[in-house]
């Protein structure tokens, strides 16, 4: 992934609570393929650069996910034990050393199954299993509940903090 996009990856993530990186199947497990140089650029810069209130999620969506082949089981415990590899290789201030990575992230996992023209039913219904996870407050899997009231921007001063927040992360390089 190209600097620039890593950097508005780190932007957009120090604006919002989630982060959604896609990833292909057939990809999962390689470096670039599973987007983990820019995971790494993300952990690295939130540890230093900015004072974390609330953990951030990171919801990696698997496409052309086969569950006659692949085991969604395998394949989170995998994504897992290569967050803690980056986490741990991560150089930290002192103060965070020692706690691992769940601390400030929550790295989720959501499959769509291949969109085929001839059964368009299951693709259809993993997009609309992620829309309810985004959108509706009642599912049981609703990605923003702790982060309702968990923090409150004065929308008058969205604008000065989204200016220095990409100060600080262009400052960076």
């Amino acid at each position: 992934m190209q600097n620039f996009e890593k950097t508005v990856a780190m932007y957009a993530l120090s604006l919002s609570n989630m982060l959604i990186v896609n990833v292909w199947a057939k990809s999962f497990g390689t470096f670039e393929g599973t987007q983990y140089s820019i995971l790494t650029k993300i952990m690295d810069m939130s540890i230093k650069m900015f004072k974390q209130e609330s953990i951030k999620t990171i919801l990696f969506c698997l496409r052309d996910f086969n569950e006659d082949i692949d085991n969604i089981q395998n394949i989170h415990e995998q994504l897992k034990k290569e967050v803690g590899k980056i986490w741990d290789d991560i150089k930290k201030p002192a103060n965070l050393s020692k706690h691992p990575y769940t601390k400030f992230f929550d790295i989720q996992l959501h499959t769509i199954r291949k969109y085929k023209p001839a059964n368009t039913a299951n693709f259809v219904e993993d997009v609309a299993t992620l829309r309810r996870r985004m959108t509706d407050s009642t599912d049981p899997k609703y990605q923003f509940k702790m982060f309702e009231a968990s923090y409150t921007l004065p929308l008058c001063d969205l604008p000065t903090l989204s200016k220095n927040v990409w100060t600080a992360i262009i400052e960076n390089k």
